[in-house]
């Protein structure tokens, strides 16, 4: 096993990895509007034609809604790749544990499962698995 952070950072990201996650998709679920907004700006309904001109034309202010936009899709592309490196380097650390290490891991801070659900789970005492998620840990 290779050592590959501080423990103490170890738990933290245990912790947030279920956070991280709804944020992942929080983000994921952001840019899909953004991109269907753009989608939409430029429609065939949104288009109007000029008669003055002779030439189809997006509304006033549709470039400052659409540099808007882009801006916060940047923001929001950055703010995942972020969250997908934090996720990928939790899940190496979990994977990097012995097989029953990284179940009760997974299920303690995953999961958010209680000290009860842990024990009917895995047939153990809250000591017992207690033990193994701090020998896991100190072994980071």
């Amino acid at each position: 096993r290779e050592v590959i952070m501080n423990p103490i950072i170890a738990i933290c990201d245990f912790t947030a990895y279920p956070a991280l996650k709804g944020e992942k998709l929080f983000l994921e679920q952001k840019l899909e509007s953004i991109q269907q907004e753009k989608r939409d700006l430029y429609s065939p309904s949104a288009i109007q034609y000029d008669s003055e001109s002779g030439h189809s034309q997006n509304p006033k202010g549709t470039d400052k809604i659409l540099i808007s936009l882009i801006t916060e899709e940047q923001k929001a592309v950055e703010r995942l790749s972020v969250v997908n490196g934090r996720l990928e380097e939790t899940e190496k650390l979990v994977f990097s544990l012995t097989s029953p290490e990284q179940d009760y891991v997974k299920e303690k801070y995953f999961n958010r499962s209680t000290w009860e659900e842990m024990e009917k789970k895995f047939f153990r005492s809250r000591g017992a698995i207690d033990y193994h998620i701090r020998k896991a840990i100190e072994g980071i």
